[in-house]
């Protein structure tokens, strides 16, 4: 029986408790380091994502029309020209082919965090606005983001468009654009057991892919991969014949018949190819629009016995091969036999205001108000997490963090702990030393307090969390 409990992690209050001894967890080989590359040029935090926040055409003076664009931030006046294109539509070939947008003269003020655009919209009857992200600026260097990967000012990803109707309807022919679309996979291994020279791969592909035929694209991208307990290692099956269904959109690949038991997954070394060639509303179809993501299993066939193969008792390995980015639990609970369990430790979304903490637990400056953790010294050296099972505390380094709001980090960690003793939910600690410090702040009389630094030089003498301070 397959059971599965989360476990929500959230930074509430400080407790000392005492410790175990530490086991290391080897770091991951996978390359998760992505991208507040250009998210402000100080390199700071992100105190304020930079969004569109609101529209509004006012066509009362119809040779003036006003167009304002809210966003969260002060834009840089000199991108919005070169960012922002207001066009006036015309039908095209088909219903799935955009609209034929023609540009009007534009004339551009901006004010602070919005932005006003003026056309004359005589004779119009429909417009469309479009907004590049990799053009438009705000003040502080940042860029647009819609597709919440922390790679900001990517187009098309992260470019916006907006319609409306004027003086009658849209054209007879055509459709808006549709940004960011996707497809998935549902696939099913048929393995023989009764010594036929195949088996088989049976994918079947979502409607975001339309009626292209993605055969290639999926010979090309997808392995089947089996499993050696001995070497453990994942080694690629070669295909021997494959076919593509446009109608259904399913995918059939044959193997070479594998031995009974035989622990199997489906695998992307760089799910970032699997893009459709055919544009549909405007756009090709993409797997996924998180740039954050690389390799990928998409399926595993075996179940328990998979992990029992993986597994020994009290294993601690880095999943070096695929990493999941999704709005998922903290911590996942998986008991897989009544002697197998896995506790999978994906990502950490962590918030707290940093100068109530401070002020709470430190005791220092009540009146102050600190700008947030400084992003530069959140560090493995700085910061430890580890999670305690039965007694027994296993510490873990994380492979990034995403720093998207003042008070608010998601961390990525990737780990899996394999046990076969579970007797009471686990538990998460964080710990931070000395080197983890926050931004400058103010105090109640408005004056520049400094940086505070983390840490207990009297916590925990002896031992590896020694000088470090457990906060969670």
């Amino acid at each position: 029986m397959k059971k599965i409990v989360y476990i929500t992690a959230c930074l509430l209050c400080l407790a000392v408790l005492g410790m175990g001894c530490k086991n290391t967890l080897t770091p991951s080989e996978v390359d998760v380091k992505a991208a507040l590359a250009e998210t402000i040029s100080d390199g700071k935090n992100v105190t304020t994502k930079f969004e569109e926040n609101g529209v509004n055409l006012n066509v009362a003076e119809i040779k003036e029309s006003v167009l304002s664009l809210n966003f969260t931030l002060p834009v840089d006046g000199e991108t919005a020209s070169k960012a922002i294109t207001v066009g006036k539509l015309s039908a095209s070939s088909d219903d799935n082919t955009p609209y034929v947008s023609t540009p009007l003269a534009t004339t551009f003020k901006v004010i602070n965090t919005v932005v006003h655009v003026t056309f004359d919209l005589t004779d119009v009857d429909s417009i469309e606005i479009a907004v590049n992200a990799e053009h438009l600026r705000a003040l502080n260097g940042q860029k647009l983001d819609t597709d919440n990967d922390f790679y900001q000012g990517e187009t098309p990803d992260d470019d916006l468009y907006m319609y409306f109707k004027i003086n009658g309807d849209y054209p007879d022919k055509g459709c808006q654009r549709i940004n960011r679309r996707t497809f998935s996979f549902t696939s099913n291994f048929a393995i023989s057991t009764k010594g036929t020279s195949t088996d088989t791969l049976e994918i079947v592909v979502s409607a975001g892919v339309g009626d292209e035929d993605i055969k290639a694209l999926l010979d090309g991208n997808i392995q089947v991969q089996s499993y050696a307990r001995d070497s453990k290692k994942w080694t690629t099956i070669s295909s021997t014949a494959s076919t593509y269904d446009t109608d259904t959109r399913t995918y059939v690949r044959t193997f070479a018949a594998q031995a009974e038991g035989t622990l199997l997954r489906l695998y992307v070394e760089d799910v970032q190819k699997l893009v459709t060639s055919k544009t549909l509303f405007g756009f090709t179809a993409k797997y996924t629009n998180d740039g954050r993501k690389k390799a990928e299993v998409l399926s595993l066939s075996g179940g328990a016995k998979l992990y029992a193969a993986l597994a020994t008792d009290s294993t601690i390995m880095n999943k070096a091969d695929q990493k999941n980015f999704g709005g998922g639990p903290n911590i996942q609970i998986i008991e897989y036999s009544a002697s197998m369990y896995e506790y999978l430790i994906e990502e950490l979304f962590i918030t707290f205001d940093a100068g109530d903490f401070v002020a709470r637990e430190y005791g220092v400056g009540p009146d102050v108000k600190y700008n947030g953790i400084d992003k530069d010294t959140f560090t493995n050296d700085n910061v430890m997490f580890s999670l305690t099972i039965d007694g027994k505390e296993y510490f873990f380094d994380f492979d990034e963090v995403y720093f998207y709001a003042k008070d608010a980090m998601h961390v990525v960690v990737n780990t899996s702990v394999y046990s076969k003793t579970f007797t009471t939910d686990p538990t998460l600690k964080i710990y931070a030393g000395p080197g983890l410090k926050t931004l400058p702040g103010t105090n109640s009389a408005k004056e520049t307090v400094s940086a505070f630094s983390f840490g207990d030089p009297t916590a925990d003498f002896g031992k590896e969390t020694e000088g470090f301070y457990q906060v969670f």
